[in-house]
């Protein structure tokens, strides 16, 4: 009779770390891209430290084609935590945020919640939020 209860209980502390444990999978609806030529690239960090575009500091990061003019990304097995993501329309395929004079982007580009670029990037802070599940992001892109 012990034994079982010990059985019990292992198997109940088992199914709570695996819950701590969890992954989950984030889709990216992107909106308004102007055009299907190219990729859509993307950054996820789980901190400010390099956001928006410090490759090294990305826990995710990625370039999918483009499918249509609204369109969806999916990444899988991302930890529960806090996040906030950068997004740019790679139009010439080159995997980078062009930039034209005085370093404005020339390719779109977007922010979780939707934060808006003003005299530089979107803070970490106004793109942060809380993945604890399987979600769904809207990302509209901006233009130059």
């Amino acid at each position: 009779m012990v034994l079982g209860l010990s059985h019990v209980s292992m198997t109940g502390l088992a199914q709570a770390e695996s819950q701590l444990n969890l992954n989950s999978q984030l889709t990216i609806q992107v909106e308004q891209l102007n055009s299907q030529q190219g990729n859509v690239c993307y950054r996820i960090f789980n901190g400010s430290q390099g956001f928006p575009s410090g490759d090294g500091n990305a826990v995710a990061q990625g370039c999918d084609p483009i499918t249509d003019l609204d369109m969806s990304l999916t990444i899988e097995a991302l930890p529960a935590g806090t996040y906030a993501m950068a997004i740019y329309h790679d139009a010439n395929g080159d995997e980078v945020l062009n930039r034209g004079l005085f370093g404005m982007p020339t390719e779109g580009y977007g922010f979780s919640n939707n934060a808006i670029a003003r005299t530089g990037p979107a803070s970490y802070d106004e793109a942060m939020f809380l993945l604890g599940g399987n979600m769904t992001l809207q990302i509209r892109m901006q233009y130059p």
